[in-house]
C-alpha cells in the first residue's frame, strides 16, 4: 500500500513543540513560505545528501517545485521539502530531522514509506563505509544525549508522571495498558484489542502454570495480573 501524505506543507501532524531534540535543531512547527528558486549551493547540498546516502532511487521536489533527480538510477520515491531550512536540518542530522520534519509537515513522501526506509537503510549501510570522518562524526554523534543519571531521571518523570486522569483519556479502561493493542479484527474495541494483545503475548511466550515471570517496566501491571490470573497462578 502506497503511503502518500495528503497534508499541506506546514500543517501540524501531532508534532510536539516541546520536543527537546527539535529545539536543538531549531525546527519550527510550521514552514515559512519561500517564494524563490533554490540557490546553487542548495542544489549541491541535495546532490551531496543523495550521494552520501548511497545514491538511493529518490528524487527531491523542492519548495518551488523544482525537481532534482537521482544520478544513478530512476527514481522510485519522491521527497517533498517545504522550505530551505528543512533541507539544512536534513543535511545536518538526517537521522533526527527526517522524522521531525515529516511530523511537522515540512517533508512529505510519495511512495511506499516502509519500502523507502528499507531502501535507505540498505544504501546508507553500504555508503557509510566510505564516509569521511567529519561526516561520520556529524551524523552519528550530533544527536543530543542526557548529561547523566539526574537528567535522565528528570526526563522520565517529565514523560510519565502526568497522573492517571491524563492516561485514562486515551488508554483502555480495563487495565490502562500503555503498549500497542492487537486488533485481530478491525471491529474490536480498544479494550477487546488490549485483551487480545495479552492473550497473544502469552501464547508467544508459551507460558505454563507454575512458571515465574519477571515483568519489567510493567506500567499499571495489566500483563502481570493477566498472567497470574489465567496462566501461571
Amino acid at each position: 500500500m502506497n503511503q502518500k501524505s495528503v497534508r499541506k506543507p506546514g500543517e501540524n501532524a501531532g508534532f510536539n513543540e516541546h520536543n527537546e531534540k527539535s529545539r536543538i535543531l531549531n525546527l519550527p512547527l510550521q514552514s515559512t513560505h519561500v517564494d524563490r528558486a533554490p540557490h546553487t549551493h542548495e542544489r549541491w547540498l541535495v546532490a551531496k545528501l543523495l550521494r552520501m546516502a548511497g545514491s538511493p532511487p529518490i528524487r527531491f521536489r523542492l519548495w518551488n517545485d523544482d525537481i532534482i533527480e537521482p544520478s544513478e538510477q530512476p527514481a522510485k520515491f519522491t521527497l517533498h521539502l517545504a522550505d530551505p531550512k528543512a533541507l539544512y536540518a536534513l543535511v545536518a542530522n538526517p537521522n533526527l530531522a527526517f522524522g521531525d520534519l515529516y511530523s511537522a509537515g515540512r517533508l512529505d513522501i510519495e511512495g511506499d514509506l516502509s519500502d523507502l526506509m528499507e531502501t535507505l537503510y540498505r544504501t546508507i549501510h553500504q555508503a557509510q563505509q566510505k564516509w569521511p570522518r567529519w561526516l561520520e562524526a556529524l551524523w552519528r554523534n550530533h544527536a543530543p544525549r542526557a548529561a547523566g543519571f539526574s537528567e535522565a531521571r528528570e526526563n522520565i518523570h517529565h514523560h510519565y508522571d502526568l497522573g492517571n486522569d491524563f492516561y485514562r483519556l486515551w488508554l483502555d479502561q480495563a487495565e490502562m495498558q500503555y503498549t500497542c493493542a492487537y486488533y485481530e479484527r478491525p471491529d474490536l474495541s480498544l479494550e477487546q484489542a488490549q485483551l487480545a494483545k495479552l492473550e497473544h503475548v502469552c501464547r508467544k511466550l508459551r507460558l505454563k502454570p507454575g512458571m515465574t515471570v519477571v515483568e519489567a517496566g510493567c506500567g499499571w501491571g495489566g500483563l502481570a495480573r493477566y498472567m497470574a490470573r489465567h496462566i501461571t497462578g
